[in-house]
């Protein structure tokens, strides 16, 4: 075999042991991690760190129930803005039909035996 072709099998052989050696370095590290994670997970936490997890979690419960109570108040708000448009709605169509009818029957809309109200 020429020199050449030598060289590259081998280049291709130190190639393929980096990749192989780098998974291997890959996978001892993914190993390491979750141990750490595990390790982590079973660790009792000091005094500072549980008393900082207690004041997360109250601090969370806090901001949810917030959020619900804003929640509750736009559903509500919504109502209302809903209740003022219909009534604004029905003003504006009482409004343009007093405009193309007379007074006396616009007042007989509202008054349907105007005859026994004394004038």
């Amino acid at each position: 075999m020429s020199y050449e072709i030598k060289l590259i099998k081998l280049q291709h052989v130190v190639f393929t042991v980096f990749l192989i050696k780098q998974k291997e370095v890959a996978d001892r590290k993914q190993v390491v991690k979750i141990m750490d994670l595990q390790r982590r997970k079973n660790e009792k936490l000091n005094d500072l760190e549980e008393e900082e997890r207690v004041k997360a979690e109250v601090l969370l419960k806090k901001a949810n129930e917030m959020r619900l109570e804003q929640e509750d108040e736009i559903k509500y708000l919504n109502e209302v803005r809903k209740y003022h448009y219909d009534n604004h709605t029905v003003l504006l169509k009482l409004l343009k039909a007093a405009r193309t009818i007379d007074t006396y029957s616009f007042v007989h809309l509202f008054i349907p035996d105007i005859s026994i109200v004394p004038l």
